[in-house]
């Protein structure tokens, strides 16, 4: 009886891994990143004259994931990418990569900030 579970067991993982990995991998790939907007109304902070010193104002920044750079491309050619279809200088783009102090390949590099 055991063996007969084992022998169900082990066909379940080899038919999962083996005929239907790739389709797992897909589904993967598309849910490892979401995307959401996170609205941030924090309110307005005044000075003691009544001055508003800061107010909430959405800014959207730019960031480089090395670890999502194709293996076939480099982070110049994403960077000239990058610039081809923003208004931000490519120059600027690659000074602000080169000047990156990222320590590990999954730290996102910050291009531009708005």
């Amino acid at each position: 009886m055991i063996i007969i579970i084992f022998v169900i067991l082990f066909s379940r993982s080899a038919y999962l891994q083996l005929l239907k990995g790739d389709y797992y991998y897909e589904l993967s790939e598309g849910n490892r990143i979401s995307v959401r907007p996170i609205n941030a109304p924090r309110g307005k902070i005044y000075d003691k004259r009544g001055e508003i010193i800061v107010s909430s104002k959405l800014s959207y920044n730019l960031y480089l994931m090395q670890n999502e750079i194709p293996s076939t491309g480099s982070a110049e050619q994403i960077v000239n990418q990058l610039s081809s279809i923003s208004s931000l200088a490519e120059s600027r783009l690659l000074q602000n990569y080169n000047n990156s102090e990222v320590n590990t390949a999954v730290e996102p590099i910050l291009l531009a900030r708005h």
